[in-house]
C-alpha cells in the first residue's frame, strides 16, 4: 500500500518553486503550509546558501533538511550542518596555479571558523562578477581579500566562475584537460546571458545528496521538481522525475512527467493535487506503484502502463 508519509517531496527554488522575480506568491505560501501540516514530507534542494534560503524555510515552516550549495551541504531544521562535501587541497592548488591568472571572474565559497564566507578580489570583477556582488550588497558572506593565497582560507565548499557561455564552455574545456572534471555549467536563473561554472566535490550533487535525506527520515520514494542542469542528477535519483514547463530542454530529457510554469505556481498547483488524492479521497484498495499513482492522480490517466510525457 503507498502511503504519502512514505513520499519525499523535493524542489529546486529558483525557476521552479520561485517565480520569475525569485519569490514565492501567496498560493504557493498556502498551499505548501497546508501541504506540510497535513504531514507531507517536503524539501527544498538548492544552489543558494542555507543563508539566503532561511526566510523562506521559516516562511513555509519546513522542518525537514534541506540541501544546499546544489547538494555541497544538508542542513537540518535546527540549522546544524548534517552532511558538507569540501573540496581537496590538491584540485585548489591546481586551479589556482593553472586557471587563476587567465580566469576573468574567481569566487571562492568557504566555511571559516564555521562560518560561510564569499572570497573575492577586485582583479577578477567582470562584469557578471559585478552584478552578482551588487545583487548581494548587504550579504555578510562576502569578503574582498587581496592576497591571491587568502582565497582559500577554512574549509572549501566550491569555486565559482561567471561569465558567457562561450567563455564558460572554453573554461570548463580548459579545466578538463588540466584533469579536474568536477565541475557543472549552470544558467542563471534571473540574467539570462550570465552562466554559471562551479568546481566541487564529486559526491556533492543533489542526487547524493537526496539519498541521504532518503536515510535520515526514513523514506522510500522520492518525487522530485527542477527546472536546470543542477537539477539533472536529481530527476535521475528519484522515482518520479518532474520538470516545469519553462525547464531547459537538456532537463525535460530526464523528466517523466511537465508540470505548469513556475510562473503559473506549477509546483504549488502539482501537490494540491497530491493532497486532494492522498487526503481528500480514500486511498485504501489500490496497491500502486509510484509511477502510476503519479500517472492516475495528475494526470487523469487510468492505472495501467506508464505512459510517460
Amino acid at each position: 500500500m503507498l502511503n504519502y508519509k512514505d513520499i519525499l517531496y523535493v524542489s529546486d527554488l529558483d525557476g521552479t518553486l520561485l517565480n520569475n522575480n525569485g519569490v514565492l506568491s501567496e498560493n504557493s505560501i498556502s498551499t505548501l503550509k497546508k501541504f506540510v501540516n497535513l504531514g507531507f514530507s517536503f524539501s527544498i534542494a538548492t544552489g543558494k546558501s542555507y543563508e539566503t534560503t532561511k526566510a523562506i524555510l521559516e516562511s513555509l515552516k519546513i522542518k525537514i533538511p534541506v540541501i544546499t550549495y546544489d547538494g555541497v551541504c544538508i542542513y537540518d531544521e535546527n540549522r546544524d550542518m548534517v552532511v558538507c562535501n569540501f573540496l581537496d587541497e590538491k584540485i585548489l592548488s591546481d586551479i589556482l596555479k593553472k586557471t587563476y591568472i587567465d580566469a576573468t571572474s574567481f569566487l571562492v565559497y568557504s566555511l571559516t571558523d564555521g562560518k560561510e564566507k564569499i572570497f573575492w578580489n577586485k582583479n577578477k570583477k567582470n562584469n557578471y562578477v559585478n552584478y552578482y556582488l551588487k545583487s548581494r550588497n548587504n550579504d555578510p558572506r562576502l569578503e574582498e581579500v587581496e592576497d591571491v593565497n587568502k582565497f582559500f582560507q577554512g574549509n572549501i565548499l566550491f569555486i565559482s566562475f561567471l561569465d558567457n557561455y562561450k567563455n564558460i564552455v572554453n573554461l570548463k574545456e580548459k579545466l578538463e584537460k588540466i584533469g579536474i572534471s568536477n565541475s557543472w555549467i549552470n544558467k542563471d536563473s534571473y540574467k539570462k546571458d550570465m552562466y554559471w561554472l562551479k568546481i566541487k566535490s564529486l559526491k556533492a550533487t543533489k542526487g547524493n545528496a537526496i539519498k541521504e535525506l532518503l536515510k535520515i527520515l526514513n523514506k522510500k520514494w522520492t518525487i522530485s521538481i527542477g527546472n536546470g542542469s543542477n537539477d539533472i542528477d536529481m530527476l535521475e535519483s528519484s522515482d518520479v522525475a518532474i520538470c516545469v514547463a519553462n525547464a531547459t530542454a537538456g532537463l525535460k530529457k530526464y523528466s517523466d512527467y511537465e508540470i505548469m510554469q513556475n510562473d503559473k505556481d506549477g509546483v504549488a498547483e502539482f501537490l494540491k493535487n497530491q493532497i486532494d488524492f492522498f487526503i481528500n479521497q480514500n486511498f485504501l484498495k489500490n496497491d500502486l506503484t509510484i509511477h502510476n499513482l503519479i500517472n492516475y492522480l495528475y494526470f487523469g490517466e487510468k492505472i495501467a502502463d506508464i505512459n510517460k510525457k
